[in-house]
């Protein structure tokens, strides 16, 4: 969510202190965003799927052939199961 507005969006790649995505708008550097991965169990080693809400920072944007990708920096990160 940026603002008020929710966007869908790919994750392309994941650390543990920040997020590479695309989506189909662009968002301002600086900008404070909140977000939801869906984590599959098998890959965190859980039974369950788990949810992780994330807030952070959009640290740039670039076009991406017709989609924007978009670097977030992950300020801090809270698991729910699924």
């Amino acid at each position: 969510m940026h603002g008020e507005r929710q966007h869908e969006a790919e994750t392309q790649n994941i650390s543990a202190t920040g997020v590479l995505f695309t989506m189909e708008q662009r968002l301002e550097p600086g900008s404070n965003i909140e977000f939801k991965m869906n984590m599959p169990g098998g890959i965190l080693g859980s039974a369950r799927d788990v949810v992780v809400k994330c807030t952070g920072r959009v640290v740039r944007c670039s076009n991406d052939h017709d989609q924007v990708a978009v670097a977030a920096v992950i300020d801090e990160y809270s698991f729910d199961r699924a």
